[in-house]
């Protein structure tokens, strides 16, 4: 029973690193691969803004104004928020994401909702698991705590074949620079002439 228990954490880990890699795997290795210039643009900065906007909403409608708390959380958000931003708007331009809807709908779509699937998924799994080791799967509700995961599991999946979709539609691979021009020779300090000189010889010398 104790070896369950601990194997329970190992699985939540591991789920949760599951669900990263199959949505967001994709899209570093393309941007590792493609190396585009980092472009910002003002749909970025606007999907920025309404995803701030929407969690600070969330934790003033659920948490009440009195409580200290809130502005530590507002303020862990906006950080967490703002790395994740950054880090993604960079990723699909190194991928040569250029298209606006794609590059909005990843930001307020695909991030959102990868994590708010992958944190309840984990745990609905690991109640699972907890439910299956104290026999609990004679209980009704086991099987709607089960059944829970399979909307999650869709929805993740959908969410990598966007990602997969999105990167099959970008810029290929940046292009190569340009060689540099050629420097330009300095003149040779005595070059030969051909031009006749005054006593009607020219200025080559002859071998001995």
């Amino acid at each position: 029973m104790e070896a369950f228990l601990v194997l329970i954490p190992v699985g939540a880990i591991a789920l949760a690193t599951a669900v990263a890699v199959w949505v967001f795997r994709p899209l570093d290795k393309a941007a590792r691969r493609r190396r585009h210039v980092t472009q910002f643009t003002l749909a970025d900065f606007f999907c920025l803004f309404l995803v701030l906007q929407l969690t600070l909403g969330f934790n003033h409608l659920v948490l009440p104004h009195d409580e200290p708390i809130i502005y530590a959380l507002d303020a862990f958000g906006c950080l967490c928020l703002g790395a994740l931003w950054w880090a993604s708007v960079r990723s699909l331009s190194a991928a040569g994401v250029r298209r606006l809807w794609h590059r909005s709908l990843f930001l307020l779509v695909v991030v959102p909702l990868t994590l708010s699937a992958a944190v309840p998924g984990v745990l609905v799994a690991v109640c699972v698991v907890a439910a299956v080791i104290t026999d609990a799967p004679s209980d009704p509700g086991f099987w709607w705590l089960a059944a829970a995961d399979v909307p999650l599991a869709m929805a993740v999946w959908v969410l990598g074949l966007f990602t997969r979709y999105m990167l099959a539609r970008a810029d290929p691979a940046a292009a190569a620079p340009e060689p540099p021009p050629p420097a330009a020779q300095p003149p040779a300090d005595h070059a030969p002439s051909n031009q006749p000189l005054s006593d009607g010889t020219t200025g080559e010398t002859s071998a001995p």
